[in-house]
């Protein structure tokens, strides 16, 4: 069985934005190293719960403005409401 934390597996924190920025040397997606993003698979699950504690700290140092756990700050655009299209009206023939 898979050890757990608070009950479930801990997961990774990886966004898909792989880039390690030069100045922190964090990946600009989930603000690990490059050495805890390399050695998370043999990570221990309480040895990820604590690199997580880390990740919300350096996040908060790093961007106060914006609580960890808020969504992205470029909200998707709202779509105007669907309306229903005109009916189409059969065009007559031509009598030529």
């Amino acid at each position: 069985m898979k050890p757990t934390v608070f009950g479930r597996a801990v997961r990774s924190p990886c966004v898909s934005v792989c880039r390690i920025d030069e100045a922190t040397n964090y990946c600009a997606g989930c603000y690990r190293t490059i050495e805890e993003i390399a050695s998370w698979g043999m990570m221990s699950d309480d040895h990820k719960a604590r690199v997580w504690e880390e990740l919300r700290r350096r996040r908060q140092a790093l961007d106060p403005v914006t609580p960890t756990d808020a969504p992205s700050r470029d909200p998707e655009p709202s779509s105007p409401p669907r309306t229903q299209a005109p009916a189409l009206t059969p065009v007559p023939p031509r009598g030529d």
